[in-house]
């Protein structure tokens, strides 16, 4: 794929309740995660946790992770969301 041709996923397409789980979590990444963060704000019906990095590291460390990758990533930052409740 050249650079020219790749389109941003969130901007080319509408986010809808169907498409995103709830409640939704994400590791706060500075910018990169801020675009993300601003569009599930705006769409009606998702809970949204920015995560701390360092408490998702802690808590993947509790369930005894080691591995740092995208899809232990993924499945730690889904059993935090639904194991802590988001403060209000």
């Amino acid at each position: 794929m050249s650079r020219g041709s790749w389109k941003n996923p969130i901007r080319s397409s509408p986010i809808t309740t169907e498409q995103a789980p709830r409640p939704s979590s994400l590791e706060a990444s500075g910018n990169y995660s801020l675009d993300l963060c601003l569009a599930l704000h705006a769409a009606d019906g998702i809970e949204l946790s920015v995560i701390n990095p360092r408490l998702a590291r802690r808590f993947a460390e509790s369930l005894g992770t080691r591995s740092k990758t995208n899809p232990v990533d993924a499945r730690v930052l889904c059993l935090y969301a639904q194991r802590m409740p988001p403060l209000p």
